[in-house]
């Protein structure tokens, strides 16, 4: 038998089991989040080889394209085969459903997406599984759009996980008390809608005029750790994707006047670009996006922070500025 085909029907049996324990399976307590609150943006730990986890979403059946973006590391060959990503209709439903699409990788390590689009109105599936060879820990972030109308896609609810203990999710953060005013960073003005001026492992808003542009600071170590910055954005079309940039600076060449450590390229994904940083100095870093190519278009965005050194999530970004 070739190796390919020997492979093939080890991961085939590894998923009827999978699909086994998905169809009977009791979450230990370590599996539950009781209070978790429904969110666009899920984030956690996959243990071992075999964990997965499943989030339900409300789907209108308008058609509309909702994007699945799935960023988690380590990022290497390994991964990128082992992690799966795939969406359920609600007529056709996880362990025995037909998938209504499966996430594709994108051009580089370590990111995949899924869009999914449908007549079908109701409560679609989201399932998440950790294949990798060697058994690794996959730490993952998972992101939803509406492409078609260029907003947050609907929220994620936790479903179920398994096998027991295998999983280690991150509950929503409570929300925090309003800043006083020494610390409270500008108001938000009509050229840049944030939502929130809280320090969070990523941000999201809205770049709504030709030359909108929002800082954020971050803290860094110095450790020479990687820390990758993803950045999802819609619509997407060759006159916007050009003119989103994101920039990077460090402590020693800040903005306005400084040259950056680094800028965003773009991923196989047409709407997302992707900036990795790594240095030895430490301090506190900016990180710069701005609106150039938008034809006056809105342009919403979200923008997560990994640390792929540690596969954990990346350091907070808190807004500094928006403009003009």
């Amino acid at each position: 038998m070739k190796v390919s085909t020997l492979a093939s029907a080890l991961f085939l049996a590894a998923s009827l089991t999978f699909l086994a324990a998905l169809s009977t399976t009791v979450l230990a307590d370590e599996d539950t989040i009781p209070t978790t609150p429904a969110s666009p943006t899920v984030s956690g730990q996959l243990l071992e080889k075999g964990a997965w986890v499943a989030y339900s979403f409300p789907y209108p059946g308008d058609g509309s394209e909702v994007r699945f973006g799935l960023d988690y590391a380590p990022a290497d060959v390994g991964t990128d085969q082992g992690v799966v990503l795939t969406g359920y209709r609600p007529s056709d439903p996880p362990p025995n459903g037909k998938p209504i699409g499966t996430a594709t990788q994108y051009s580089n390590f370590g990111g995949k997406h899924l869009s999914i689009g449908s007549s079908e109105a109701g409560t679609y599936t989201v399932l998440l599984q950790n294949w990798d060879a060697a058994g690794r820990p996959v730490q993952f972030t998972l992101t939803v759009s509406n492409v078609t109308t260029f907003s947050p896609g609907p929220a994620l609810t936790f479903v179920s996980s398994g096998p027991p203990g295998a999983t280690s999710l991150a509950s929503a953060p409570t929300s925090p008390s309003p800043p006083s005013a020494e610390t409270s960073p500008p108001a938000p003005s009509p050229a840049a809608q944030i939502p929130s001026a809280q320090p969070t492992a990523g941000a999201s808003g809205q770049l709504p005029v030709l030359g909108a542009w929002a800082a954020y600071t971050f803290p860094y170590a110095g450790d020479g750790s990687e820390i990758r910055f993803v950045l999802n954005y819609a619509p997407s079309d060759p006159l916007i994707d050009p003119g989103i940039v994101l920039s990077a600076y460090s402590p020693s060449s800040p903005l306005p006047d400084g040259k950056p450590i680094g800028t965003a390229t773009q991923s196989g994904n047409p709407a997302e670009k992707r900036l990795s940083i790594a240095s030895t100095e430490p301090g506190t870093y900016t990180l710069f996006i701005q609106g150039w190519g938008n034809a006056g278009r809105p342009v919403q965005f979200d923008l997560t922070v990994i640390n792929i050194t540690t596969g954990a999530p990346g350091p907070s970004l808190t807004l500094i500025g928006l403009g003009p």
